[in-house]
């Protein structure tokens, strides 16, 4: 069997080899198949070569008899700009196919230039282009062109907390995982991330969603025990921010009520809001995709990793919106 593999890979190479140059032509020594350049497709050379093979091997005459065929033509390198080269197969690899090589160059070889001096070390330099932002990481992200909203905005200086809820199932009470991100003018002066033990097991859909089983959550605390200490991080700021503010505002009223703690009255605004007004030809305003266009990190579905994104969102729009008056 071996043997057999053999030349059969040897007489594919050689077909292949055909049809890099021309396709040239494909004789078969007992059933005599001629085919000619351009006559037919690839695929049915293809099919024509192996009908050719099972035809040798059949009546035990399983011998390579390539052909000659046109030298390969190398095309014009898209890259490096290369002219076309034309390299022969040596006699003594006539069978196997074809290796390219860089054709030798008819023009002498440019003299050696100088190493260049090394670069001093990159310093960053901020310079405001609107619509840009230029991030920390010394590269500006380009932002597509924005409408300033419509109706009263958030001031510039006031404090808000940024809130993400991962739940267990659809369900108001299901809250399993909470993050919170505290910002005074401008600076982030508190975080919050904790489990929740939901009262129900987490369904399999929303296990896709943030990877958080029944096992990780079982002997975790309940709201009831936990919000004791996220109560007060949401209290004497100037507004709460979440990404879709209406499914978050169910589950934040929903823990208060559980752990006999009043509704937060503090008024509640919506960054996915912010954004389609802002951007109303973006195709999708979901919260990865919108760090994405903002140059901002995320592990999306962490309720740590959304809230700090739902507060960047808010900061870098407060630049963009401030920078245009």
């Amino acid at each position: 069997m071996a043997p057999l593999l053999q030349k059969y890979t040897q007489e594919m190479r050689h077909s292949f080899a055909n049809y890099g140059s021309l396709w040239g032509q494909v004789i078969g020594q007992d059933n005599d198949i001629l085919i000619e350049s351009g006559r037919y497709h690839p695929i049915t050379c293809l099919r024509f070569t192996l009908a050719n093979i099972l035809s040798k091997a059949s009546r035990g005459q399983f011998v390579v008899q390539p052909e000659p065929h046109e030298p390969w033509v190398r095309r014009p390198d898209p890259l490096s700009g290369s002219a076309p080269s034309r390299i022969s197969p040596s006699p003594a690899s006539a069978t196997k196919a074809p290796i390219l090589h860089q054709a030798p160059s008819s023009t002498p070889a440019p003299a050696p230039s100088p190493a260049p001096a090394p670069n001093p070390a990159p310093t960053r330099v901020a310079v405001p282009l609107i619509p840009s932002i230029t991030t920390s990481t010394r590269r500006t992200i380009e932002v597509p062109q924005f409408i300033r909203p419509r109706g009263p905005l958030p001031g510039t200086s006031e404090s808000f907390v940024a809130i993400d809820f991962e739940t267990a199932d659809a369900k108001h009470d299901s809250a399993c995982a909470f993050g919170l991100v505290r910002v005074e003018n401008n600076i982030v002066t508190a975080r919050w991330y904790g489990l929740f033990c939901p009262p129900r097991p987490p369904t399999p859909h929303t296990i896709r969603v943030h990877g958080l089983t029944q096992e990780m959550l079982k002997n975790q605390p309940t709201v009831k025990e936990r919000w004791k200490e996220i109560y007060p991080l949401l209290q004497g700021v100037d507004f709460l921010v979440a990404h879709n503010a209406v499914f978050d505002g169910k589950y934040l009223k929903s823990c208060c009520e559980m752990a006999g703690f009043s509704p937060i009255d503090t008024p509640m605004h919506c960054s996915l809001k912010l954004c389609k007004e802002m951007w109303p030809t973006h195709q999708r305003h979901s919260l990865d995709v919108i760090c994405g266009m903002l140059g901002i990190q995320i592990t999306h579905h962490r309720a740590d990793s959304d809230a700090d994104a739902c507060a960047s969102i808010v900061l870098k729009t407060r630049e963009l919106l401030s920078s245009v008056g």
